[in-house]
């Protein structure tokens, strides 16, 4: 039986680490996907699935999802979601969990990335201030 769920703006819908319970469908307003590390991966909006992941790969949440907006979500419980999957032709599952592993795969490497450049940044600003610090011990 799927539910419907209103969240107002800011509030957690779910958080990394989580057991997965089922998935969302977005009837209206906007949710934001955040890494465990608080790193904004997407927003979503009306009419798009999310949660769906746990579901497939049989692991816990990934991400921490909450409302950007007032929004209205259509819950849909686990059972419902294994329900659907075993009657679905096998090729068909094995594609949905491909593409579960590849996308999970893609947001590690966007953190990572992101990581790197905060790093890079930081080391810039050192850089910077260590430029200046000579620029005026060679004017001295």
């Amino acid at each position: 039986m799927e539910l419907k769920k209103s969240f107002l703006a800011g509030e957690e819908i779910y958080k990394a680490g989580q057991n997965s319970n089922g998935a969302f469908i977005i009837q209206s307003g906007t949710v934001s996907l955040y890494t465990s590390m608080d790193f904004h991966l997407v927003t979503l909006g009306e009419g798009e699935l999310f949660g769906e992941l746990g579901q497939i790969v049989d692991e816990q949440r990934s991400v921490t999802a909450i409302a950007r907006t007032d929004c209205l979500l259509r819950h849909i419980p686990q059972n419902i979601l294994d329900e659907k999957f075993n009657n679905t032709d096998p090729a068909i599952v094995g594609m949905f969990r491909a593409l579960a592993i590849r996308l999970r795969k893609a947001n590690d490497q966007k953190v990572q990335m992101w990581t790197e450049i905060e790093r890079l940044r930081e080391s810039r600003k050192l850089l910077e201030l260590e430029i200046e610090k000579l620029k005026r011990a060679l004017k001295s």
